[in-house]
């Protein structure tokens, strides 16, 4: 079975090089990447996602989860699992929202000092490689995409698609995760009772963070889906 990592925000998929190590090799892991120049928006995206011919799986990390959970509605018959890693069905916070009003494209034009990557993505406790990692990721994707990223999380609702879904599903959150929390996964396991669920002691990026925890969880529930 393959399984398809979908990335968070950055939309390079290089931030999922430890996780995707640790993954059962059985799984198959393709990382999706996103253009780096271009704006898309979900619409677009979700056009452009290479769907495998046979039975496949998903990880969808962050601003991925959309994404994901679409796929899921729209190859119901060929995804054996979905997995959903500190993301959401709609704008999970107002915060991204002001951020958009008040500076735009500027936002991802400053260079954001250390301590804020830490603060919001990282965890305070994280290395300077892994600053040094997420930086480069930020980097390499221009100021107009991310923007253009940030708007479509601003808008986004797959609630009703979310709600009907039949796909097994799992979601992982970060204990610390100060972008998404553990309160919007609360709320969509009272949407779908059989979401299963767990919390690892980490910050919103979880994956980058808990590589082996999270790739051992993962790896343990697609495998129990793929027949």
């Amino acid at each position: 079975m393959e399984t398809l990592l979908l990335p968070g925000m950055d939309g390079t998929g290089r931030l999922f090089a430890s996780f995707h190590r640790h993954l059962i090799a059985d799984l198959r892991a393709r990382v999706i990447a996103f253009p780096s120049d271009q704006p898309r928006g979900y619409d677009q995206l979700l056009g452009e996602i290479p769907v495998p011919a046979g039975p496949f799986a998903i990880v969808a990390e962050s601003f991925s989860g959309p994404l994901g959970i679409r796929l899921a509605a729209k190859h119901p018959e060929q995804l054996r699992a979905l997995v959903l890693v500190a993301t959401f069905v709609r704008n999970p916070s107002t915060v991204a929202g002001w951020m958009q009003a008040l500076l735009g494209r500027r936002l991802f034009q400053m260079r954001l000092p250390d301590v804020a990557l830490r603060l919001g993505l990282l965890g305070m406790d994280a290395g300077d490689d892994e600053v040094s990692d997420l930086r480069a990721a930020l980097l390499s994707v221009e100021p107009a995409v991310l923007a253009g990223r940030l708007r479509e999380i601003i808008s986004v609702d797959v609630s009703h698609e979310f709600a009907t879904g039949t796909v097994p599903l799992l979601y992982i959150a970060g204990r610390h995760d100060r972008l998404v929390g553990t309160s919007v996964m609360s709320k969509m396991k009272r949407v779908r009772p059989d979401m299963e669920t767990h919390v690892l002691n980490a910050p919103h990026l979880v994956l980058q963070r808990r590589p082996v925890e999270a790739a051992q969880l993962i790896s343990e529930f697609l495998l129990s889906k793929r027949a």
